[in-house]
């Protein structure tokens, strides 16, 4: 909806797998119901800009994924990915071997090579992209904290809003892959991947 209200002209498409769209939205947005890794049924060459984002765990090929969107950009065209690890990382050395977020990385992950679906995309994708045969591929890292703890006021917003994203989602990614994945039908205490 943002990138719809900044390029008034532009027509842009949402697409997800549920039907999770806001019920207004600017009018040359509109949202569809589709699958990424399904046949595409945009012509090819009719697309000017793709924006993915969050799609780890999601896609079982994603070299194929990339030569799709390829495929269907215009010449000069313009893809943007977003990502992040699911095995949160730290500096200062505070997220040790066996911390809960260590030991939520490796499940994850695990979940992922269960699957055939990997979780390490933000560690890939540029080199993917590049054999996609994408030109000028740039690779943007950065810190996303969790949680208000930074001193700096960027990363202390941004650790808001990812403090909001963990405790929101995070029920719904671990019962998911614990129940449909690795077959946990109860709450264990420890756990070993």
């Amino acid at each position: 909806m943002d990138f719809a209200d900044q390029f008034p002209e532009a027509e842009v498409i949402g697409t997800d797998l549920s039907p999770v769209q806001p019920g207004v939205a600017p009018p040359n947005l509109r949202f569809e119901i589709d699958d990424c890794c399904s046949e595409w049924t945009y012509p090819e060459n009719s697309l000017d800009f793709i924006h993915v984002r969050c799609l780890y765990g999601s896609i079982a090929d994603w070299p194929a994924f990339y030569q799709e969107c390829l495929r269907h950009l215009r010449p000069g065209g313009y893809i943007e990915h977003a990502e992040f690890s699911v095995a949160p990382k730290s500096e200062d050395g505070s997220v040790t071997e066996g911390s809960i977020f260590d030991q939520w990385g490796k499940f994850a992950i695990s979940a992922g090579e269960k699957i055939g679906k990997t979780f390490e995309v933000e560690a890939k994708m540029k080199g993917w992209v590049e054999e996609a045969g994408f030109e000028d591929v740039t690779e943007r890292r950065g810190k996303w904290p969790i949680g208000a703890w930074s001193s700096d006021p960027k990363l202390k917003e941004l650790g808001r809003w990812n403090a909001l994203h963990w405790e929101e989602g995070m029920e719904g990614w671990k019962m998911a892959l614990a129940t449909r994945v690795h077959g946990v039908r109860q709450s264990p205490v420890t756990t070993d991947f």
